[in-house]
């Protein structure tokens, strides 16, 4: 069985590691951040396969801890990211996902 929590929070965004991919960024109305636990024996390779061939997926990290992945997901509506979301658990993950309200630029003074 799959759990997916969507919480909404005063959150930032991880700083981007690579610029968005063209398809990523048009017409992305929101983004969010789903943390990814592999489950059921899926292998880390066909996973990140998969994230280098969803055009929603901005960003991911593999991480060490409490999940696998964090991946930035940049969609234009409530839909795509529910379906986005889908693909990553039907890949092998277990998925929490936050939406982000706006990323806090840390220039400003």
């Amino acid at each position: 069985m799959f759990v997916h929590n969507v919480v909404l929070v005063n959150a930032i965004a991880p700083s981007a590691v690579r610029a968005l991919r063209p398809e990523a960024a048009r017409a992305a109305a929101l983004e969010a951040l789903v943390r990814v636990r592999l489950v059921g024996g899926t292998e880390h390779e066909p996973f990140e396969k998969h994230l280098r061939c969803a055009a929603e997926v901005a960003d991911a990290w593999r991480l060490a801890g409490d999940c696998d992945y964090e991946v930035r997901l940049r969609c234009r509506t409530l839909a795509d990211l529910d379906i986005a979301v889908s693909e990553l658990r039907n890949a092998g993950g277990h998925t929490s996902t936050t939406l982000v309200l706006h990323r806090v630029n840390l220039d400003e003074q």
